[in-house]
């Protein structure tokens, strides 16, 4: 504020994050677990078991997630190279200490995922399905946290708590590409806590197709 009252604002260093929730925590379990084998039909083929295909980011403080937006890597899950947020050298050197501690403390590298086994898309080619969307949401506000192919065109889709919070998920923010023409997707969003959305009212999702526009601005 140019004047008034402001808030003083004293960095002790990274905030810790949480996104633990119990429901979501459990789900994620569930889907890790290995799938006994059953018997099939000879006649009838057996449709795909609901597979795991995304999982999102979860840094375990502030430090972390800033620290991973800007650096400019470009890879199959790290593609943010605009995030212009940096921390002071200052800052930075104050800190190294604290989050090298960490690492050595961490370890494992699944742990270093936060108890994930992956980042992103599963590395797991072998789903049943012919086809899958490729989601993404590693961006800014991005609050995609697991998704679950059902069908060959159905996906359960689980969001991030917002952080901090007992599970607060009010919102969705992600991103979908290898889409096919003239398919039709279905989205399940199994954990929006809005109980009194516009949805209901006739508000429609707000989606964004980089073709289209490319199509319209030609």
């Amino acid at each position: 504020m140019a004047f008034g009252w402001k808030p003083t604002l004293a960095f002790k260093g990274p905030v810790s994050l949480s996104y633990r929730n119990p429901g979501l925590d459990s789900v994620i379990e569930q889907m890790l677990e290995p799938v006994p084998p059953t018997p099939r039909c000879k006649k009838l083929p057996s449709s795909p078991p609901p597979q795991l295909v995304y999982m999102g980011f979860r840094p375990h403080d502030s430090y972390a997630m800033h620290d991973s937006f800007t650096r400019q890597v470009s890879n199959s899950y790290n593609s943010n190279k605009n995030y212009k947020f940096t921390y002071l050298d200052l800052v930075k050197e104050k800190y190294k200490t604290v989050i090298d501690a960490l690492e050595m403390k961490i370890g494992d590298p699944a742990e270093k995922l936060n108890g994930r086994p992956f980042l992103g898309m599963s590395p797991n080619k072998s789903s049943g399905f012919s086809e899958s969307l490729h989601f993404d949401s590693y961006f800014e506000n991005g609050n995609l946290d697991i998704v679950i192919q059902k069908a060959e065109h159905e996906y359960d889709l689980y969001l991030r708590p917002d952080t901090n919070t007992h599970g607060h998920t009010l919102w969705y923010y992600f991103r979908v590409r290898n889409t096919r023409k003239a398919n039709s997707v279905r989205f399940n969003i199994k954990n929006l806590t809005k109980p009194n959305a516009l949805y209901k009212i006739g508000k429609r999702p707000y989606v964004f197709s980089q073709l289209a526009s490319h199509v319209r601005q030609a």
